[in-house]
């Protein structure tokens, strides 16, 4: 992966016009800083229960069990966080060139869009109305 910081075009072939650019933000080395903090407290506080879990002797079952649970509740959480960074791992700003697709692309080759748009208001537009018109 290439880490240069200026603008990629895509989109576009070496004869035609590009569709779309990119550029990567760069705010991406605090969320990597972010990124690392996080998972090295998330991963003192697993190895804290689990050290809690097996050496620490419960005096009673209901004890256990709820740092069990508690235990189970963070593995859950740090999961759901893990499957959320890679959102923020390299966050970047397009930039379309809506201008250019009729060159790219032929009209005919273009798919028929069926748009339906209702507004919020049922006395100007009722809703049956609107749905039997297609």
């Amino acid at each position: 992966m290439d880490q240069d910081q200026g603008p990629k075009i895509n989109g576009g072939g070496a004869t035609t016009l590009p569709l779309h650019t990119y550029e990567v933000l760069r705010r991406a080395t605090v969320n990597h800083l972010y990124i690392a903090v996080y998972t090295a407290a998330l991963l003192g506080l697993l190895y804290y229960h689990t050290k809690t879990l097996i050496f620490n002797s419960h005096d009673t079952t209901s004890s256990f069990i709820l740092s069990l649970l508690i235990f189970i509740a963070d593995v859950a959480l740090g999961f759901t966080w893990a499957c959320t960074q890679g959102f923020l791992t390299r966050p970047i700003r397009r930039r379309e060139f809506i201008q250019n697709l009729r060159e790219v692309v032929k009209e005919r080759e273009l798919p028929a869009v069926d748009i339906f748009i209702c507004t919020a208001d049922p006395h100007k537009e009722p809703p049956m109305g609107t749905v039997n018109t297609a």
